[in-house]
């Protein structure tokens, strides 16, 4: 929330180890989801943030090789250990999650009467890799053999009704192969293709 402009933006789920790890650079991942403070610090913030989100999800999947080489600012040296890297990622994180505080507000039938406080994108996103560090569900790749994305829930573009009325997607963590419905559906009409390519071959 920007507190100056009043805007706000929902940022998707696992977008820090999505839409952060495949955006080129700052500038891209401003231009498709808000932008961070405009300061001199946010591109060196963006490129710790995202070093942090490499070495957890590498990590999470068990790659330690991985999570040792993920690319790290420049000027850095390089993990020697994955102690290092966890190291990293804890003061990475931490010094994003200084934006935000647990506290009790007062709330009328127009909504809080405190003022809302202001975080921006790379903010948010720590705090997501904070509570996918916490919530310690295994991490999988993606089945889908043109994919492979690393991820912890299954994307879904199904909608559900929340209790408020409101719509929201459905997201899977148990019992599933594929990244995103999508990837799923792709994957099944690729190996459905080469049955029948089979199938025609054999009836030759």
């Amino acid at each position: 929330m920007d507190a100056d402009t009043g805007t706000s933006a929902h940022l998707p789920e696992e977008f820090v180890i999505r839409e952060l790890l495949d955006a080129s650079d700052l500038d891209a991942l401003e231009r498709e989801h808000g932008a961070a403070w405009a300061d001199s610090g946010a591109v060196l913030r963006f490129r710790h943030l995202r070093t942090a989100a490499r070495y957890w999800l590498a990590a999470a999947l068990g790659d330690e090789r991985a999570a040792l080489s993920a690319p790290i600012a420049d000027g850095w040296e390089a993990f020697t250990s994955v102690e290092w890297g966890a190291v990293h990622m804890r003061d990475a994180v931490n010094s994003e999650l200084k934006a935000f505080s647990m506290r009790l507000v007062e709330v009328d039938g127009h909504g809080a009467l405190e003022p809302q406080f202001s975080v921006d994108l790379l903010q948010v996103a720590a705090l997501q890799l904070a509570l996918l560090a916490a919530d310690g569900l295994n991490a999988r790749r993606c089945a889908n053999e043109t994919c492979g994305r690393g991820f912890v829930r299954q994307r879904s573009t199904r909608r559900k009704t929340t209790n408020r009325g409101e719509y929201a997607g459905t997201a899977h963590a148990v019992g599933v192969r594929y990244c995103s419905a999508e990837c799923g559906k792709a994957q099944q009409a690729r190996e459905h293709r080469r049955r029948k390519r089979v199938e025609k071959g054999d009836s030759a």
